[in-house]
Parts: C-alpha cells; sequence; structure tokens
C-alpha cells in the first residue's frame, strides 16, 4: 500500500480512497437526492482550496449545505503523553473570545469526548441530554458559555496513531441521528485531506524562518539534540525530568514541521 506523508501526517493513500468508497456506497443510498449533488459538489470544489480564508468559505458554504451547522472547529495536532498539542486551529463562525483563550496543550483527561473518539475511531454525537454524562466540567462549561450544544465530531488519525485532524459541528439543528454519523464518515476524509494540504504550505513557507518560534530553552534542547544526545542525557544536563524533555522535543518537531530528531537537526544547521 502506498503512503502519503503530508507534514507528519502518514496517512494511507489506498487506505483514505477504501474508506471513502466504503462509506460512500453505504450512505448514498440513504441520502436524498439533493444531498448527493450537494456531496458531489464537496468533493469536487475541495481541490481549490488554497488559503485559509478560502477553507473557511468552502466549509461555510460547500459543507455547509452537506451538513447543516452553526460553527465548526477544525483542528490539526497530536497526542503525546496523554497530553493533546494543538498546532493549527481554524474556526468557522466561532466566538473571537473562544478562539482568544484556546489552550494550545491540554491533557487529553480534560476532553473526554477527544479521548472517546481517539479510542473509538468513530464520530461521537452529543446531544444537550448527554452534555451532563460525556463532558467534562471544564467542556461543559465551554457548552455553556459559548451555545455550543448539538455536537458531532470525528476526524482522522495517521497510521502511528499519534497525529490527525479533529472536526466538531455544533449547533446542529434538530435531534441528532445515526445519519449524522454516516455524513460525518463521508466528508471527513475530504476535510483532513484539505486541512492538510493548508498545513504543507504553510510549513513550506516559513521553514526557514521556524527557527524564531522557538524559546531559549527549546533552542537549547535542539542544540542538544544535534549533539547526539538522547532525552535521558539532555534530562541530566539541564537538570530537569525526562518527561519535561521530551515534552520540549515534541514542541520542538511540531514547531520546525519535522518528524524527527535528525530533520530537527538538519534544520538547526539552516536557522543557524
Amino acid at each position: 500500500m502506498r503512503r502519503g506523508d503530508i507534514n507528519g501526517f502518514a496517512l494511507g493513500i489506498d487506505t483514505v480512497a477504501e474508506y471513502s468508497a466504503r462509506n460512500l456506497e453505504r450512505t448514498l443510498i440513504n441520502l436524498s437526492n439533493e444531498e448527493q449533488i450537494a456531496f458531489i459538489n464537496l468533493c469536487s470544489t475541495a481541490y481549490t482550496v488554497q488559503t485559509v480564508a478560502e477553507f473557511q468559505e468552502w466549509i461555510r458554504t460547500r459543507v455547509r449545505t452537506f451538513f447543516p451547522f452553526g460553527m465548526m472547529a477544525a483542528v490539526l495536532g497530536s497526542i503525546f503523553d496523554e497530553i493533546i498539542f494543538v498546532e493549527q486551529f481554524i474556526g468557522v463562525d466561532y466566538p473571537d473570545e473562544f478562539i482568544r483563550n484556546l489552550q494550545m496543550q491540554t491533557k487529553l483527561s480534560d476532553r473526554p469526548v477527544v479521548a472517546k473518539w481517539y479510542l473509538e475511531r468513530e464520530p461521537q454525537i452529543i446531544d444537550e441530554a448527554q452534555i451532563t454524562q460525556l463532558l467534562s466540567p471544564f467542556e461543559s462549561a465551554e457548552v455553556q458559555k459559548y451555545g455550543l450544544q448539538n455536537l458531532a465530531v470525528h476526524g482522522l488519525i495517521d497510521i502511528q496513531g499519534k497525529k490527525g485532524s479533529y472536526f466538531s459541528f455544533a449547533r446542529i439543528s434538530g435531534p441528532l441521528s445515526e445519519q449524522h454519523r454516516q455524513k460525518l464518515k463521508l466528508i471527513i476524509p475530504q476535510l483532513h485531506q484539505v486541512i492538510c494540504k493548508l498545513q504543507v504550505s504553510k510549513t513550506a513557507t516559513q521553514s526557514i524562518h521556524a527557527g524564531l518560534a522557538l524559546s531559549p530553552r527549546e533552542r537549547e534542547v535542539l542544540q542538544l539534540i544535534a549533539q547526539g544526545n538522547t532525552n535521558r542525557e539532555i534530562a541530566a544536563l539541564l537538570d530537569r525530568s525526562e518527561r519535561t524533555i521530551n515534552n520540549h522535543v515534541h514542541t520542538i518537531l511540531s514547531k520546525l514541521g519535522v518528524a524527527n530528531r535528525a530533520e530537527a537537526a538538519a534544520r538547526l544547521m539552516q536557522i543557524g
């Protein structure tokens, strides 16, 4: 099977195609003619999206026509040592206050909906009656404050099970049903491909200057990585816990847009 490695989001190309085809065949028979046309239009215009603004407009028009919603969040990120790292967040009609207060690193235990989706790899739908049962107090407060009732979430994870995309739709009108799950299975591969393409474009443009985003401590850790030190050795040299160094290394790889320590060391030669 061939693999497509998009900025670390290594997902089998054939697997995506098979995934989409399998769900398409199973779901289209349950869609109205209008819904089938909306889905075809969604897919046929995905390749035209080149910028974040175009992505937001595509979501508001093509995706919303097929999957009606009030607001949507698109996230690229990773899970490392039970911590969620948000590497890119694109909000569509989300309140500005929510975006300003977004935490880029969160404990997985604080996001039980994400944890359940990550474990099951299946769409999650949460109506108002389920909020207190499925959401953490932190999430429940967000739902109440920003009016995020009627949630539907899904995404795709890379073959290593660490990086991926996550899409959360809120304010979905009407009662949630199995139809919403099936529709999510249809559209998420399309959304995943588009947002990953945006991340690649962003990385290619900014890669030479990526080192500017590193904190002094991260740059120090990067230099020790380039010298061939292991995380345990770096922890001893800097008098920090190995877990702290693990988190530093993960953040460094994410900021530099590289997949491993060797690529990070090579990037250090570029940024000086």
